[in-house]
């Protein structure tokens, strides 16, 4: 006859040593594994409802629930050059001035200005060497009953 042994919960030292759990150690992990999964749970929620009022929301606009909360959308502007040796032939002199080398080229705010310079013979071709991204980030905070005269406070 074959005896099954019923896993029981141990405790390991980093020598490898085991020992029974004790009890409220083990609660405690228990707990802390069913917390983990209820937030992770949550955090997909709260990313399916975030990219929603991404598309539901205008860019800078804010939807405001009194006494409860806020929400707003701002786009953040990431700038990459596409292709850098055009843009070096395009700039020249300016090179130096408008990118920083590194293992990637980065754009300064000179060279920006100088893409979006409706007056300057280079801005498009600039332009062209460079590729420009919008990235919503939506922003929760929670409100206060008005006239309180405290700060909300910020969730991500």
């Amino acid at each position: 006859m074959t005896v099954l042994k019923t896993p029981v919960p141990r405790l390991i030292s980093a020598d490898g040593a085991e020992a029974l759990l004790p009890r409220d150690i083990q609660n405690r992990v228990e707990r802390a594994w069913a917390v983990q999964a209820q937030i992770e749970v949550l955090k997909a929620e709260l990313d399916t409802h975030k990219a929603l009022l991404e598309k539901l929301l205008p860019a800078g606009g804010r939807a405001e629930i009194p006494g409860l909360c806020s929400a707003t959308l701002s786009l953040a502007t990431t700038t990459r050059i596409a292709d850098a040796e055009r843009l070096r032939g395009v700039l020249g002199p300016l090179w130096a001035e408008c990118v920083i080398e590194e293992v990637a080229y980065k754009p300064t705010a000179a060279l920006q200005q100088l893409a979006s310079d409706g007056d300057s013979p280079i801005a498009t071709p600039i332009r062209d060497c460079l590729t420009v991204s919008v990235t919503p980030r939506l922003t929760l905070r929670a409100l206060r009953p008005e006239g309180d005269g405290k700060k909300a406070k910020k969730a991500k």
